[in-house]
């Protein structure tokens, strides 16, 4: 009697988790076709540049920074179109592989900086 009441509730729990669950399709993916052909699956990462040299530059978002190289064919998009006009304190989007070492931005779109989302209260 007790396996029968227990098995009513299991398509109920397969179907929570899911429905519940984030698959690989929720993930923030990007897809970039470089200039020697290759297709580069990667994944986003949005913040504020920080310091740029010339081999990499700095970006951070809620106190990470990350490190990036520019990829050779590095595209650039958005409100700035040349990686020369790019400057400090601009919104980024950036597309790379996890994998790399070292962590190489195949494409970087410039964004609106985010308005603030702190409340007076």
């Amino acid at each position: 009697m007790r396996m029968i009441r227990n098995l009513w509730a299991t398509p109920l729990v397969v179907a929570g988790l899911w429905l519940g669950l984030p698959g690989a399709a929720s993930a923030e993916d990007c897809t970039v076709k470089t200039a020697d052909g290759k297709t580069i699956h990667g994944r986003i990462f949005e913040g504020m540049l920080r310091k740029t040299g010339k081999k990499d530059f700095t970006m951070t978002k809620g106190g990470e920074m990350v490190k990036f190289v520019p990829y050779p064919d590095m595209a650039v998009k958005g409100e700035k179109t040349e990686w020369e006009k790019v400057k400090k304190e601009d919104w980024l989007r950036i597309c790379f592989r996890r994998m790399d070492k070292p962590r190489y931005a195949y494409e970087v779109t410039v964004i609106p900086a985010p308005d603030d989302q702190a409340e007076d209260l």
